[in-house]
């Protein structure tokens, strides 16, 4: 789990496997990577998530864009899941605007990060 706005995709054991992150308020769903996920749907066209505040769940697939092997996979979010969402910005980019991008891999944990290869 990355933040309060962002879930895992579980393996059937329970492991979190991918990062899931929740768009809020509206659309109020979860996008997760087609790739990563479509393999772990259980009955149902369901993956299984964990929130960040630890709660387990069971997200329904609204859509897969198919398009692209790595496309997103969209998750209807249950009523009973409350953690926030990511807001996002809608406003275009503008020359000189500065845009961030971070990947990371591998495991954390509270003492040290080691990086995947």
């Amino acid at each position: 789990m990355c933040s309060r706005r962002s879930c895992s995709v579980l393996l059937p054991d329970g492991t979190p496997s991918s990062t899931a992150f929740l768009l809020s308020p509206a659309p109020r769903i979860i996008v997760c990577d087609a790739f990563a996920a479509d393999g772990l749907l259980g009955a149902g066209r369901e993956l299984s998530l964990l929130a960040a505040d630890h709660q387990r769940f069971k997200a329904r697939v609204l859509r897969t864009d198919r398009a692209h092997p790595f496309g997103p996979m969209l998750l209807e979010v249950p009523e009973s899941v409350k953690v926030p969402g990511l807001r996002l910005n809608t406003d275009s980019v503008r020359p000189g605007d500065v845009v961030q991008i971070a990947v990371a891999a591998g495991t954390q944990d509270r003492n040290q990060h080691r990086t995947g290869h």
